[in-house]
């Protein structure tokens, strides 16, 4: 988590502050963000009073042009709950038309998952592919990295 806020329950036009990744280095500068919060979005169905935030807004329009142009997506834990409707209009508006690779990387190896992620995708499915690699895999984020440095390396 590296975004920010007070904790506070009516956050309209409060601070949300970034902690950049290099900053977890323990380089003894946690006291920085001591009485501070992760910011985090919700599945929830109505995410508007999240929006009202100059600083989300900007964040997503960034996701959205970088979906565009993604060849891979890869989606770490997030099993797409039917209540998240925009995240699942988001996706099925953001994602290019052309090949995506999209990976679901997740503990439950429900069926349901792979139909909700088909579901919010665009169509038609042959723009995308959506393998079951790492669905309902034990331990499934290390064996995805393990994958990848291996898919890096080329073994």
């Amino acid at each position: 988590m590296n975004w920010f806020y007070s904790g506070s329950l009516d956050f309209s036009g409060e601070q949300v502050y970034y902690d950049g990744i290099d900053s977890h280095n323990n380089d003894g500068e946690d006291y920085l963000r001591a009485d501070l919060v992760p910011f985090i979005v919700p599945p929830v169905t109505a995410k508007s009073p999240f929006f009202a935030k100059l600083t989300l807004q900007s964040i997503w329009r960034t996701a959205v042009a970088a979906l565009r142009q993604a060849r891979a997506i890869y989606c770490l834990g997030y099993s797409m709950p039917l209540t998240d409707l925009t995240m699942r209009l988001f996706l099925a508006s953001s994602i290019s038309e052309e090949k995506v690779d999209i990976c679901i990387v997740n503990l439950a190896s429900d069926e349901r998952i792979r139909e909700r992620y088909e579901t919010a995708l665009p169509q038609p499915p042959a723009s995308y592919t959506l393998p079951n690699d790492f669905l309902g895999d034990n331990d499934p984020i290390p064996h995805f990295a393990t994958s990848l440095e291996q898919a890096a390396e080329g073994t």
